[in-house]
């Protein structure tokens, strides 16, 4: 298979780091693949820079969630010349939770990411086929690892009882293994009613694990003496200034694993 020389790449834009590294997990470095949003934190609430619009130049493809959750990248593509792909109108991506609401955190289920590169890998062989070869040999590779992380994930957390999640950003991660998870989501503008069923659950004598986002304030969880576990459930943040580090997205969720699994039953 010959390689693209280095002036040649295809240049592919995408909203996240965690979408980056999915779609460098097909294309590798057969392409430039670029985030927008590098930053931690949630997407919903990143503010556009001026650079940003020089990181759509020239790119054949620009791929993003949904106007509701990403208005930045909305934003941009309204004026992009290339191919707009809007994760949102897959038919195969789940993004509702358990009440039937939209939850944009979609791929934090492995499912959700194995439909994801079965997608994409149509799109970009289509959209760009100077790359159909080595995408078409990466779907396959970019499958066995996935299905081996929900093996690891099944395995591993299998086990958890008396988890406590306080952020909805969690939501598609629990898909299937929320036997012993309740769900005290902190809404941004929290009432009394949600403090005092927060408080209700945890005044208890049981050994519970909170979880929290680590962009949350855990303060108001300490005084109940209990296990706080923090992790990043948003947008990561890659050594590589692009956002796009092939491994980021394995190497972050095995992450989120190796934490929650100071929640798993021992006895």
């Amino acid at each position: 298979m010959s390689s693209l020389s280095a002036n040649a790449k295809p240049k592919i834009v995408t909203s996240i780091t965690p979408i980056a590294s999915l779609v460098a997990m097909l294309t590798e470095d057969e392409a430039d693949v670029i985030a927008i949003n590098t930053s931690s934190g949630c997407p919903h609430h990143y503010q556009m820079k001026p650079s940003d619009k020089e990181k759509i130049f020239d790119a054949k493809m620009l791929i993003y969630i949904d106007d509701n959750f990403e208005s930045f990248a909305g934003k941009l593509a309204e004026k992009f010349k290339g191919k707009v792909i809007k994760i949102s109108d897959f038919g195969s991506i789940n993004f509702q939770d358990d009440k039937d609401a939209i939850n944009w955190h979609f791929w934090l289920d492995l499912d959700n990411v194995l439909a994801l590169h079965e997608e994409l890998a149509e799109v970009i062989i289509k959209e760009v086929p100077e790359l159909k070869l080595i995408v078409e040999s990466n779907r396959n590779k970019a499958r066995a690892k996935i299905k081996s992380l929900i093996q690891l994930k099944d395995h591993e957390l299998s086990s958890i009882k008396d988890m406590v999640v306080v952020s909805d950003s969690f939501e598609h991660f629990f898909n299937g293994i929320d036997a012993g998870v309740v769900k005290l989501y902190q809404k941004e503008h929290s009432s009394l009613k949600d403090y005092s069923d927060i408080e209700s659950i945890l005044n208890n004598q049981t050994n519970q694990c909170v979880v929290v986002d680590s962009n949350q304030d855990d303060s108001v969880y300490k005084k109940f003496n209990k296990r706080i576990v923090k992790i990043d459930s948003e947008n990561w943040i890659s050594e590589d200034e692009n956002g796009s580090k092939v491994d980021l997205f394995c190497k972050k969720y095995l992450e989120m694993i190796e934490l929650l699994k100071q929640c798993v039953d021992k006895s």
